[in-house]
């Protein structure tokens, strides 16, 4: 991956390019330009734009680069639990955050179509708290060790970000909309807890071993009783018990609507007292 420029309506926009290597596979030839294809055809506003390709001097997908003040949901998290005095996030951030990643996904869900790899580091976080998912994770460094080999199929060897799957990924390499909110709620488990990482008494081995024998143990923090009993439906053993992001995405808007409305009463209160 690098930055780059791209001449559109006699305007230079900044990119970031995703290179394939030159010495990649056919398999792996076809399936980028697979990728290359999904990604251009999505337009929604929080899902990062993917401009296109180019073949020269090797085969790129052009992507939508972010401004310099804009991170990805881990590094904001940590940040903002250096910079705070409060070591949480407040509700109304956190439930803003969800509405908008629960709506990407929701219009992914209704394009059949399975993010794989959810969690904080594949977000990005504006400076007026926007938020844009994406899939790049996998190939920043700093992200090696969320992403285990693995052996998967039939003796098939690929790297999963073990900590954030759901069982049926690992023991059954099956991918659905299922095993993503199963992720989300992970995803949202890392904001609760400024971001911290999932299964950090465990080694890779142990998380492995509990996810075959489908046990599941991150502790959700008390103050988050308002999330509780939506978290948990996500993390439901059964992938048909699991609610869809449809769903998902109405009860956090409700709860967003909620949240506005009081703050909106109390504004109005503050200026009767005045």
């Amino acid at each position: 991956i690098c930055q780059g420029e791209l001449q559109l309506n006699q305007s230079l926009i900044p990119i970031t390019i995703r290179r394939l290597l030159p010495n990649a596979s056919v398999q792996s030839k076809i399936s980028f330009f697979n990728e290359i294809s999904l990604l251009t055809s999505l337009c929604h506003p929080n899902i990062i734009h993917a401009y296109g390709f180019c073949s020269e001097p090797s085969i790129s997908l052009l992507i939508e680069s972010s401004d310099i003040s804009t991170v990805d949901l881990y590094q904001y998290l940590q940040n903002y639990k250096q910079e705070q005095p409060i070591k949480t996030i407040l509700y109304t951030t956190t439930v803003f955050f969800a509405t908008q990643i629960s709506s990407a996904l929701t219009y992914l869900e209704s394009l059949h179509i399975y993010h794989r790899d959810l969690a904080a580091r594949n977000c990005l976080v504006s400076i007026d708290l926007n938020i844009k998912l994406h899939d790049l994770a996998m190939c920043n460094e700093i992200y090696a060790d969320d992403y285990v080999l693995v052996t998967v199929g039939n003796d098939i060897q690929t790297r999963r970000p073990i900590r954030w799957c759901a069982w049926e990924t690992i023991c059954l390499n099956r991918f659905t909309s299922k095993s993503d909110v199963f992720s989300f709620g992970v995803l949202l488990w890392e904001i609760l807890t400024m971001a911290e990482r999932p299964h950090s008494l465990l080694d890779d081995e142990q998380v492995l071993f509990n996810l075959r024998n489908s046990n599941h143990c991150l502790t959700i923090p008390s103050y988050a009783d308002d999330l509780i009993d939506l978290i948990l439906s996500c993390w439901n053993k059964c992938d048909y018990d699991r609610p869809s992001f449809y769903q998902l995405n109405h009860l956090l808007s409700q709860k967003q609507q909620q949240q506005q409305q009081f703050l909106t009463m109390k504004s109005d209160n503050y200026q009767q007292i005045d």
